[in-house]
Protein backbone atom coordinates (compact mmCIF):
# COMPACT_ATOMS: atom_id res chain seq x y z
CA UNK A 1 0.00 0.00 0.00
CA UNK A 2 2.98 1.93 0.52
CA UNK A 3 4.09 1.98 -3.21
CA UNK A 4 0.68 3.09 -4.36
CA UNK A 5 0.88 6.21 -1.92
CA UNK A 6 4.06 6.90 -3.11
CA UNK A 7 3.00 6.78 -6.52
CA UNK A 8 -1.07 7.45 -6.73
CA UNK A 9 -1.58 7.43 -10.49
CA UNK A 10 -3.98 5.52 -12.92
CA UNK A 11 -1.52 2.85 -13.76
CA UNK A 12 0.12 2.27 -10.07
CA UNK A 13 -3.50 1.63 -8.55
CA UNK A 14 -4.64 -0.24 -11.25
CA UNK A 15 -1.70 -2.65 -11.43
CA UNK A 16 -2.11 -3.33 -7.21
CA UNK A 17 -5.64 -2.95 -7.00
CA UNK A 18 -6.25 -6.51 -6.70
CA UNK A 19 -3.87 -7.53 -4.28
CA UNK A 20 -5.19 -4.41 -2.08
CA UNK A 21 -8.86 -4.16 -2.60
CA UNK A 22 -9.83 -7.19 -0.14
CA UNK A 23 -7.93 -5.23 2.79
CA UNK A 24 -8.16 -1.29 1.69
CA UNK A 25 -11.04 -1.04 -0.17
CA UNK A 26 -12.05 1.99 1.22
CA UNK A 27 -8.38 3.59 0.87
CA UNK A 28 -7.85 2.01 -2.92
CA UNK A 29 -10.93 3.84 -4.12
CA UNK A 30 -10.05 7.24 -2.25
CA UNK A 31 -6.97 6.96 -4.49
CA UNK A 32 -9.04 6.69 -7.33
CA UNK A 33 -11.26 9.01 -7.26
CA UNK A 34 -7.68 11.89 -6.35
CA UNK A 35 -6.05 10.30 -9.15
CA UNK A 36 -9.20 10.73 -11.55
CA UNK A 37 -9.59 14.57 -10.52
CA UNK A 38 -5.91 15.33 -11.25
CA UNK A 39 -6.12 12.96 -13.99
CA UNK A 40 -9.00 15.44 -15.49
CA UNK A 41 -7.13 18.41 -15.53
CA UNK A 42 -5.04 18.60 -18.10
CA UNK A 43 -6.12 15.66 -20.04
CA UNK A 44 -8.69 16.59 -23.30
CA UNK A 45 -10.01 14.02 -25.83
CA UNK A 46 -12.17 10.72 -26.15
CA UNK A 47 -9.98 8.34 -25.53
CA UNK A 48 -8.74 10.24 -21.91
CA UNK A 49 -12.51 10.20 -21.68
CA UNK A 50 -12.72 6.50 -22.23
CA UNK A 51 -9.58 6.08 -19.74
CA UNK A 52 -11.85 8.18 -16.87
CA UNK A 53 -14.92 5.98 -17.44
CA UNK A 54 -13.13 2.73 -16.96
CA UNK A 55 -11.73 3.25 -14.34
CA UNK A 56 -15.20 4.99 -12.40
CA UNK A 57 -16.20 1.44 -13.36
CA UNK A 58 -13.84 -0.04 -11.68
CA UNK A 59 -14.92 2.05 -8.75
CA UNK A 60 -17.94 0.72 -8.94
CA UNK A 61 -17.15 -2.80 -8.65
CA UNK A 62 -15.26 -1.92 -5.50
CA UNK A 63 -18.60 -1.68 -4.14
CA UNK A 64 -18.45 2.40 -3.84
CA UNK A 65 -21.34 3.42 -6.56
CA UNK A 66 -21.99 6.59 -4.56
CA UNK A 67 -18.30 8.01 -4.80
CA UNK A 68 -18.52 7.05 -8.90
CA UNK A 69 -21.55 8.73 -8.57
CA UNK A 70 -19.90 11.96 -7.17
CA UNK A 71 -17.01 11.76 -9.11
CA UNK A 72 -19.31 11.73 -12.70
CA UNK A 73 -21.72 14.69 -11.18
CA UNK A 74 -18.38 16.79 -10.40
CA UNK A 75 -17.33 16.07 -14.12
CA UNK A 76 -20.65 17.11 -15.38
CA UNK A 77 -20.69 20.39 -13.78
CA UNK A 78 -16.97 21.17 -14.06
CA UNK A 79 -16.92 19.96 -17.35
CA UNK A 80 -20.09 20.51 -19.28
CA UNK A 81 -18.68 22.17 -22.31
CA UNK A 82 -16.65 18.80 -23.29
CA UNK A 83 -19.32 16.96 -25.15
CA UNK A 84 -17.57 13.61 -25.76
CA UNK A 85 -17.24 13.25 -21.86
CA UNK A 86 -20.54 13.93 -21.34
CA UNK A 87 -21.32 10.91 -23.80
CA UNK A 88 -18.75 8.86 -22.54
CA UNK A 89 -19.99 9.15 -19.01
CA UNK A 90 -23.92 8.37 -20.50
CA UNK A 91 -22.19 4.89 -21.05
CA UNK A 92 -21.39 4.44 -17.39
Amino acid sequence: MELVRKSPNLQTIGQYETNLSGKYTAEVVDLYVNALLEYMKPNVGRSHYKTVCRYLRRIIKLGAREKANEVMSFFRTEYRNRKALMEELNNV
